[in-house]
């Protein structure tokens, strides 16, 4: 049998293929990291781009709700109210304008015996 003479050249090769078999796993779970981190933000940015959308419309409808005219709009056309001195008219219907209310006919579905049920299932009408 021979024997296996390992010299100091091969042995540094050795070494240097498993330190590069290393940083290489290192190498590629760093850009499994970036890729995960990279879509992360992507996604932040469009959530931080809704909220800011979002801010922009509530900060309008605070602006055009804390305007007194406005206010005043709302308070009369949607709340109903009415400002001291103001003649508050509610329109009443007249007692005799009721309708009578119609009735309309219910019609009530012939009973049917099972052995028609059956005929109209295998032979039709």
């Amino acid at each position: 049998m021979k024997k296996w003479k390992i010299k100091p050249g091969q042995i540094l090769v050795i070494v240097a293929f498993v330190v590069g078999f290393f940083l290489l796993m290192n190498f590629f779970g760093r850009l499994t990291e970036l890729s995960r981190l990279s879509t992360q933000r992507d996604q932040s940015k469009a959530e931080v781009t809704a909220l800011n959308g979002t801010l922009q419309a509530l900060q309008t409808n605070i602006a055009y709700a804390t305007q007194p005219a406005d206010v005043e709009e709302w308070a009369r056309d949607e709340a109903h109210m009415a400002k001291p001195g103001d003649v508050l008219i509610i329109p009443v219907a007249p007692v005799s304008s009721t309708q009578a209310p119609i009735d309309f006919p219910v019609q009530t579905p012939e009973p049917v015996s099972n052995w028609q049920v059956w005929w109209s299932l295998f032979f039709g009408h």
